[in-house]
């Protein structure tokens, strides 16, 4: 942020504090300035407002100030280059002029190529746009992101009052193939166009099972604190069993995925509790709120179906949460630890992993569900048991094993 100066027709004296923090001696009715987004300053361009020539994304979080953000709905008037267009479901009154309703939240593609759709599903509006040119029909796109969120609505019991799906190519060469972010009620998902997938609509599912999720938890959720462990490793896992469940992945993938979280978990020292390392996400404890808090999941999963002999699980949980807290402002560990703790059995095992430091030994654990894990190459395998019990082939079938 650069240039900053006051529209008022007094001069106001206005003090640079940072970089793009500025102070002034009085209150005033206007202020103009300049943001430069340039790509090559963003490490990660899902996070953050970006241009180049052929686009870009605006994040009304980056781009206004504070007391702005807090005053609710406000008028926008976009001067583009020419040829350049805003989401046609961004412009409902004229040209370039729009009302954003959530500008704390709000995510905004332009650039020179944008197609749009709309669609209603069970009361959500569905509006999606797409920057660029993409390998497969935009209705493609909508009948995969319509699956995923009918699972979800089935999922949770709350109906969301509308989604947004906005794609993009991503802006930077690197070993990323894709990068997403869900703020608010819109999900960012920035792809390299010329990325190898084996199937594009396959791919894009499988990322679906995961952002789509955030819509509900935690972005449509009051709850307070830090619950990083639930709302990213629980939604890893929630995804993973979803995209088995509508047969984006296999069983064999599912199995797979798992072994390489555990490898991924095992070779970063394992010191804090998930609620700890919730609190200490962006100064160093990622992993555990991905790879532990995942791996949790997948036990308090076998533990819940072993528990009802199948006849629930985590998934159910979810309802739960809603219905008691879909619209309460309490302390979301509490509130989480009192849905998923419901027998003596389930609240020893979030004591232990949750709020306790106990380190995971699935070799110590999986046996008793009808898994193993077996090394192989420096890796680990996670297999099924050659003679499962008859409970055990319960689990795993309800798990979506068919052999």
């Amino acid at each position: 942020m650069q240039n900053f100066r006051s529209g008022d027709t007094d001069p106001v004296a206005i003090k640079k504090i940072s970089s793009g923090l500025f102070q002034v001696d009085r209150p005033v009715d206007a202020v103009t300035y300049e943001v430069h987004l340039a790509i090559n300053t963003a490490a990660n361009p899902a996070q953050v407002s970006w241009l180049t020539v052929q686009g870009g994304v605006l994040m009304m979080a980056d781009l206004l100030p504070v007391d702005v953000q807090n005053d609710g709905p406000i008028d926008v008037r976009f001067d583009l280059p020419d040829q350049w267009q805003l989401p046609e479901f961004m412009v409902p009154r004229k040209a370039f002029d729009s009302v954003i309703n959530d500008p704390t939240n709000a995510v905004i593609t332009v650039g020179p190529s944008i197609r749009t759709a709309s669609k209603k599903l069970d009361g959500v509006q569905l509006d999606v746009a797409l920057s660029g040119d993409w390998p497969f029909p935009q209705a493609k796109l909508i009948e995969a992101a319509t699956q995923v969120l009918k699972q979800y609505l089935k999922l949770t019991g709350f109906r969301l009052r509308n989604a947004r799906i906005l794609l993009a190519p991503l802006p930077k060469q690197g070993s990323d193939t894709w990068q997403a972010q869900t703020r608010g009620s819109t999900v960012l998902l920035l792809i390299n166009p010329a990325a190898n997938f084996k199937t594009w609509i396959g791919q894009l599912k499988v990322i679906f099972t995961h952002e789509l999720l955030h819509l509900w938890v935690p972005n449509s959720l009051s709850l307070k604190g830090d619950y990083d462990w639930f709302f990213e490793g629980f939604t890893l896992y929630q995804a993973l069993v979803t995209a088995v469940d509508l047969k984006v992945i296999s069983f064999d993938e599912y199995l797979n995925t798992l072994a390489r979280v555990y490898d991924s978990y095992r070779s970063q020292p394992d010191r804090l509790s998930l609620i700890e390392a919730s609190e200490q996400r962006w100064t160093g404890a990622s992993s555990a709120v991905y790879n532990k808090a995942m791996l949790v999941a997948f036990l308090y999963d076998l533990l819940v179906r072993t528990e009802s002999a199948g006849k629930t699980k985590l998934s159910d949980r979810y309802a739960g949460l809603f219905n008691i807290y879909a619209s309460k402002t309490v302390d979301a560990n509490e509130a989480i630890m009192s849905v998923l703790g419901f027998s003596p059995a389930t609240r020893e095992l979030l004591k232990s992993y949750v709020e306790g430091h106990q380190t995971l030994r699935l070799d110590q654990t999986l046996g008793q569900y009808g898994f193993f894990l077996q090394p192989e190459g420096g890796l680990t395998d996670l297999k099924i048991a050659n003679h499962p019990t008859t409970d055990q082939m319960r689990l795993l079938r309800s798990l979506g094993y068919r052999r």
